[in-house]
């Protein structure tokens, strides 16, 4: 699939990891278009279901096979990665921004490349340059400054119970993926995608039913107004983000393209100011030239 570019492998997943948080800040600001008219969960369903119909399409015109020949162990990662990385991440990440606030989520997102390396080190044994860590500093902090909203005050007794969830669904998230790491090279890219996405949509669709939330399962299958909106939200979400993010895990080290994906809340503060109409306070441009500061160094 990559094979043109092949001359530039050796920033492959650089390329990747960058444009997996462009595409998912682009989807971010559709689904904010869309005017918030389903829950978190249904539209998760919803994303989840849409992404999977489309990986399942690739995955016929391509010549992967549709049932790889796997041994029962890596059926097992595939199945561990696809129940915490994104049924029981998504899950807690809902719970979570029911608590804080899209305000202060955004600065819990920090704990993502973090949680990523660190999984990475325990793991793998991954360890970073010190070049790299550097940058990725950077990148944090662009990221806490550019998002926290200084008349944001979060006084809710369930402030440090969101943060915990927030901060536990990034962990999951950095697990989920990393257990198919050694997958990469064995099965197509596109049929690991999609497995996910299937088995991670099958999981939420059974917490539904075990929790009493049958009604976020007929909203996911009905979705009312911003139809379009939310049709494209999902593709970049569900389908291109989520290409170019596990292939930036395939391509370079784990905790390099979580940097690069931490990159995706300064593309978002970019985004809402130029089709938002949001404004752009000298702290949110600081912030974009650090994080584009960091970047360069993680890049060398």
């Amino acid at each position: 699939m990559f094979e043109f570019f092949s001359g530039f492998k050796a920033y492959w997943g650089d390329v990747f990891a960058t444009l997996a948080a462009l595409s998912w800040a682009v989807a971010v600001v559709f689904f904010q278009l869309a005017g918030n008219r389903m829950s978190s969960l249904s539209l998760n369903l919803f994303k989840n279901a849409l992404g999977f119909a489309l990986v399942f399409v690739s995955v016929l015109f391509s010549e992967a096979p549709l049932l790889p020949d796997l041994e029962g162990r890596a059926w097992i990662l595939i199945f561990l990665s696809s129940a915490l990385g994104l049924a029981l991440a998504d899950v807690l990440l809902i719970e979570s921004l029911r608590r804080l606030g899209t305000g202060m989520q955004a600065v819990v997102d920090c704990a993502y490349a973090p949680a990523i390396i660190l999984a990475a080190f325990l793991m793998f044994g991954e360890v970073l340059g010190g070049v790299d860590l550097l940058g990725g500093a950077l990148v944090l902090l662009a990221v806490f400054i550019g998002t926290r909203d200084p008349q944001v005050q979060q006084r809710s007794s369930e402030a440090g119970l969101g943060v915990l969830l927030g901060v536990t669904s990034h962990v999951s998230m950095g697990i989920g993926i990393l257990l198919i790491k050694e997958l990469f090279d064995q099965v197509s890219l596109m049929w690991l995608i999609g497995i996910r996405l299937l088995i991670g949509e099958l999981l939420l669709i059974l917490f539904c039913l075990l929790t009493g939330k049958t009604k976020e399962i007929k909203s996911a299958l009905n979705p009312k107004g911003a139809l379009v909106q939310t049709l494209i939200a999902s593709f970049l979400g569900a389908y291109v983000s989520m290409i170019f993010w596990v292939a930036g895990f395939k391509y370079t080290a784990a905790g390099r393209a979580a940097i690069y994906n931490q990159l995706s809340s300064i593309f978002m503060i970019i985004l809402a100011w130029l089709f938002l109409k949001e404004k752009m306070t000298s702290h949110r441009l600081f912030a974009i030239l650090l994080a584009l500061s960091g970047a360069v160094l993680v890049s060398l």
